[in-house]
Order: C-alpha cells, then structure tokens, then sequence
C-alpha cells in the first residue's frame, strides 16, 4: 500500500486548525478530506472508507465521541481515531471519551504537528510500502543515462544541501552534458556547467576571489608577485598579469582556477533545501575544468568535512538489504583505488565481489 492510499478524513471546525493539519497530511503523502461540519462528515464517511479519523471533541450540534460512535454503530468499519480538545482537559473526560469510541489517542491543543504525523506514521508502519526519492531510486541502476538522470530531477521538487554531492555524483558518471540549476530557500541561484560530466564552470553568490591565494599556496609565486601586480594599472586579470610580467608559469592559471570552482562548488553543500532542475545542452569543453579523478577526490573531502554523521546513518539505512557490485568502469575503479580514504578500506571490494549486502558488510566491519 502506498502512502496515498491511506484516506484520513479531519473532523475540525477551527479553520486554522483544520486548514493546518489538512496541509500537514496532504504534504506527507496522505489522501485527505476535511471539514467542520458533522452532517458533510458524514457524508464523507458514506463515500470512501477512511482508515484514520481525526475528530475535535467540540463540534457545531453533535460532539465528536458521538459523532464517532454513530458513524461504527452505522458503518461497522475498523478504522483508527484521534480525538482532540482545547476544551476538554479533564482527564476523566478523555478517558471516557477513548473508552466510548476505542479511539487510539487523545491529543490536548494546541496540536503539535510533528507528534500527530508521528502517531500516523505508527499506524500504517506495517502496512506502507515506502517510496524512495527518485534521485536516490538511481542508485539502484546498474547502468546510469543522462535522461534518467534528468527524469529522476524533473520529479524532484527539492533536495537538500547534503544530498548534491550524490547528485553531482550521478552527473558525472553518466558523462551528462547541460546545467544543473540550484535556487535556495532565499531565492539565491547557483549553476554548475557540465561537458561529458566534467565540470566546466561553477557559477554561485560568492564574491570572493582565491585565485591570488591558490596560486601562492600552490608555490606557483609569491606573495609579493601578487601584491605588486595587483597595485599595477592593468585591466587585464592578475593570472596574465602574472604570466605577462614572468612571475609564473601560464600552466598555474588554469590549475588554479580548477581549484577555485572546486571551493564554490564545495560551498553549495550545506544544511539548505534548493529547488532543482537540470536543462540538457550541448557546451564546449574549456580549459578549465574539475575532471572526474579531481570530483572524487572532492566527494571523499566532502564526506570527512561538510556530511554529519547522522544523515550518512539516515542516507544509509534504506539500503541496508541491498546488495553490494563492483563497479563496471575500470577506470573509475583505478581513480577509487588511488585515493588514500579508499586504502584504508579496501576489503570493501572483495565484499562487492561476493554480492554481501550494506548490512552484512556493516555487521562484518563491526565484529
């Protein structure tokens, strides 16, 4: 049974009450009727069977405990109730009122939100069959296409900043061709160009240039070089000052700039939700780029500095009955194998080939 199959019927004449667990449910994936009335409750009732009712103890002509009485003795169906009252907080009257309707719970308002979507939640445990996001559905293709990429986005109404690494991931790895569009929850924009999934240009609100320091950490030249050609009247941008007056090398630009889109790429991913899209298009390949060896360097920077380790227990724990595969890119094996994070649990690959599952392969590295 899928989440919208479960019909929950709200029996509320406070608007703002009602109007609020009405969008509560319907945004968790429920199928939701709502009405103040209890004559429309009814008739409600006599259409669709409701599997969870939601009834205010004070309604207009017919309290709640009766109203839920009368709609069992009249339709003889099993269905799960929660009362609620902002009038009755006796503790005699919700007794009696959870004896006379068998109802499961018996809230006080104002109605914590997160509690009653949690109640639901343990009602249908055992009966929903949970849907995964479309994106994270990618991760059970064993071959991955750009338009599946793009079907699994254009799905996909918003993601969390934690979650882009995996989608960076994807991108890359089916060598997608076109811009991933990002918008946050205060209506900043960011672009992340790829060719051949490569990453040709990061475009975020950071204002900050680390190209004159890149190329003083790289030792490419120093701090006076940069300082001086700063002061210097010249338009043109301080890497071909530098090359121009035989203070660097002109290989160090592009290095540099590679590591600069690395920085403002690393700077989307944080606890921030984004609305997403990906426009396919056909770009031309620059100089300046992330290549695939550099992004999976960047992804294990990433786990180790920027994921907490509860949403690496929360990303992992759905996937605990699947089955491990090594990878089919040879090449991309050999980047993996190369990166020192990798070293250090490289059995991971001997388990892949013996198709464990992540749980299996969890239990066995905790013994």
């Amino acid at each position: 049974m899928k989440r919208n199959d479960i019909n929950i019927l709200i029996i509320e004449d406070d608007s703002t009450v009602r109007n609020a667990l009405k969008e509560a449910f319907s945004r968790a994936g429920y199928t939701v009727k709502a009405t103040g009335q209890p004559h429309e409750a009814k008739r409600y009732f006599s259409l669709d069977n409701y599997q969870l009712l939601i009834v205010d103890c004070m309604l207009p002509k017919i309290n709640g405990v009766d109203l839920v009485e009368s709609l069992k003795k009249e339709h003889g169906r099993q269905f799960k109730t929660i009362l609620t009252s902002g009038v009755f907080k006796n503790s005699t009257f919700s007794k009696d009122a959870l004896h006379k309707t068998q109802a499961e719970h018996f809230l006080y308002k104002p109605i914590d939100i997160e509690e009653i979507l949690e109640i639901a939640q343990q009602f249908f445990a055992d009966v929903i069959e949970e849907e995964k996001d479309p994106l994270f559905e990618l991760m059970t293709h064993e071959e991955l296409s750009p338009e599946d990429i793009q079907e699994a986005i254009e799905k996909t109404e918003t993601i969390q900043g934690h979650d882009l690494p995996m989608i960076y991931g994807f991108l890359v790895h089916a060598k997608s061709n076109g811009m991933l569009n990002l918008v946050d929850k205060d209506g900043e924009q960011s672009s992340i160009l790829f060719v051949d999934g490569e990453i040709i240009e990061v475009q975020v609100n950071d204002k900050m240039s680390y190209f004159g320091i890149l190329l003083i950490e790289n030792g490419f030249t120093s701090t006076e070089e940069v300082e001086r050609n700063l002061q210097a009247s010249n338009e043109k941008p301080i890497g071909l000052r530098l090359v121009e007056a035989h203070a660097m090398s002109p290989h160090a630009i592009n290095i540099a700039l590679s590591q600069q889109m690395s920085i403002r790429l690393s700077k989307t991913i944080q606890n921030n939700s984004y609305s997403i899209s990906f426009t396919p298009s056909q770009l031309s390949i620059k100089n300046t780029k992330i290549p695939a060896k550099q992004f999976h360097r960047l992804l294990i920077d990433w786990v180790y500095s920027k994921i907490e380790d509860n949403w690496l227990i929360q990303f992992y724990l759905p996937w605990m009955d699947y089955k491990l595969h090594r990878v089919k890119n040879q090449k991309l094996l050999g980047q993996l194998n190369d990166l020192p994070a990798m070293k250090s649990i490289a059995q991971i690959f001997k388990y892949a080939d013996e198709e464990i599952t992540l749980g299996e392969l969890v239990n066995e590295a905790t013994q």
